[in-house]
């Protein structure tokens, strides 16, 4: 019986096919194109640049827009392949999905992947006995959406703050970010045996009397009131923390198995108070005068140069738009509109610059004597100025020494970075 009705069902179904199979007849080409699905399937063929010259690449993809929401609680390739030991690709709870925005919350909404393709890197292309596959690559035209990886849970001292991102082999081009940081709390000295607490004193590495506090001082003696010129190679200034704006240089890193990025930010400081003990040597009216003050101020104005070495597990999302690619290959290769070559192994790349948020250095900033020998004499040294007054009264230059010659008659440190409680506390 099952032998019967299975040669009944192929009659009945030549009886119906074969009348629609003798009514085919050629759809012209306006009509095709109102058809959907026509060229779902995309094939290309480009030839290798660069490192890949001589290699043909071979690409299939979908002309169709493609729609992914995907949680990987553990993402781990090339683990102990032809790098050895470690992963090339380590990630724990890998999420992508549409934009955090989404209506309803992000994980309504999918990544759209606009022409997803699989890509072939062949060497020897024209040689049958020699044609060779030595890459395969993931990717699409353009990928768009939300990538996260770790824990999602906000704060640092969350026990999951540091997962995500362990081992990451690929290329990132990562555009300008923001964070905030504190500054480290430090004493100002000219010579280092005159700090108490480890800092360097910034007289030295031949930095010598471009270290000095120079400025003005006035006497209230009752007949008028006489200026002199001062100047101070013995002090200690206690500087408190401060709070710290940081922006970051877009960076492009590319490598195998990084754990970290180094990124350079400009840091602009907010207020630092100071107190602590001067020692100054003064001339007035042609008299040498030794004056040992109790200072206090605000240092106000700085900026700094702010190396940050990002650990890549504190970077817990991307936001994708960009030819998202993820490749695998058995050396070196330079894929068509790549930026970089993919190295050896697993690779991830973001071609087009990436958006990885908030930027916040893990440790306080400190600050350098560099940055401090520019707050005081206004100079983008080194080489710092052996005579660092400027032009005296007339200075215009922004930094403390300027702000101790010009605050006695401005009333206010207009042209400096030192708060005018300095100059007045020097005042006889």
């Amino acid at each position: 019986m099952h032998f019967i009705s299975r040669n009944i069902l192929a009659a009945l179904f030549l009886a119906v096919c074969a009348p629609a199979m003798a009514d085919l007849s050629p759809i012209a080409d306006k009509e095709l194109s109102d058809i959907t699905g026509q060229a779902f399937f995309v094939n290309d063929q480009q030839a290798g640049t660069g490192i890949s010259t001589g290699m043909s690449f071979f690409k299939t993809g979908l002309d169709v827009e493609l729609e992914l929401n995907t949680n990987i609680e553990k993402l781990q390739l090339g683990c102990g392949g032809i790098n050895g030991p470690g992963c090339d690709i380590d990630i724990d709870q890998l999420s992508l999905s549409g934009p955090e925005n989404c209506p309803g919350g992000r994980p309504n909404c999918s990544a759209v992947l606009t022409r997803p393709f699989i890509e072939f890197a062949i060497e020897n292309p024209n040689s049958p006995t020699l044609r060779e596959v030595v890459g395969v690559r993931f990717s699409a035209e353009n990928a768009q959406g939300l990538m996260t990886a770790g824990d999602q849970q906000a704060g640092p001292g969350d026990p999951g703050d540091r997962s995500g991102i362990n081992t990451l082999s690929g290329y990132l081009n990562i555009g300008s970010a923001t964070g905030s940081a504190q500054t480290i709390a430090r004493q100002m000295c000219y010579n280092t045996d005159q700090c108490t607490d480890g800092s360097i004193g910034l007289s030295t590495g031949g930095v010598g009397t471009a270290a000095r506090m120079t400025g003005r001082i006035k006497a209230n003696i009752g007949i008028g009131e006489p200026v002199g010129n001062f100047f101070s190679d013995t002090y200690r200034l206690n500087l408190t923390p401060a709070a710290a704006t940081v922006v970051t240089n877009p960076t492009v890193v590319s490598g195998s198995r990084m754990t970290f990025v180094d990124l350079v930010g400009s840091a602009t400081i907010g207020d630092i108070p100071f107190s602590g003990q001067m020692t100054a040597n003064a001339t007035l009216l042609g008299i040498s005068l030794s004056l040992d003050k109790t200072v206090t101020g605000t240092i106000r104005g700085l900026t700094a140069t702010v190396p940050i070495e990002q650990d890549l597990t504190f970077i817990h999302k991307i936001e994708v738009n960009n030819p998202f690619s993820l490749s695998m290959q058995k050396q070196d290769v330079l894929w068509p509109g790549a930026a970089a070559a993919a190295e050896t192994g697993w690779w991830m790349a973001f071609e087009d610059q990436i958006d990885i948020g908030n930027i916040s250095p893990e440790d306080p900033v400190p600050l350098t004597n560099d940055v401090l020998l520019q707050a005081l004499t206004g100079s983008s040294g080194p080489p710092w100025p052996t005579d660092n007054s400027g032009s005296g009264q007339t200075c215009n230059t922004p930094s403390i020494n300027c702000s101790l010659y010009r605050g006695l008659s401005s009333g206010g440190d207009t042209y400096g970075a030192v708060a005018y409680q300095l100059a007045c506390l020097l005042c006889l």
